[in-house]
């Protein structure tokens, strides 16, 4: 992006009904580029909670992430921002 503006990319699961505690595990990585930010957000028809978010430094690295959930009747939301 030229623009000096980011843009982003928006991964969404399918609907999650699970009425008890949830550890929610993942591994992502940064592909060497600079300021970007990844968000994972619980979502439902009205709102959105940012439950995970970090901004990485040009790794290459496979890192391992995870986010304890009490209950879910929603979406799961990734969101990069570059």
């Amino acid at each position: 992006n030229n623009s000096g503006k980011k843009s982003n990319s928006i991964l969404k699961s399918p609907i999650i009904d699970h009425s008890s505690y949830v550890c929610f595990d993942f591994w992502y990585q940064f592909g060497g580029l600079t300021g970007v930010d990844l968000t994972v957000a619980l979502l439902n028809t009205t709102t959105k909670i940012n439950l995970w978010k970090r901004t990485d430094v040009a790794s290459f690295e496979w890192k391992h992430a995870y986010i304890n959930i009490d209950s879910i009747n929603n979406w799961i939301e990734f969101e990069v921002e570059m």
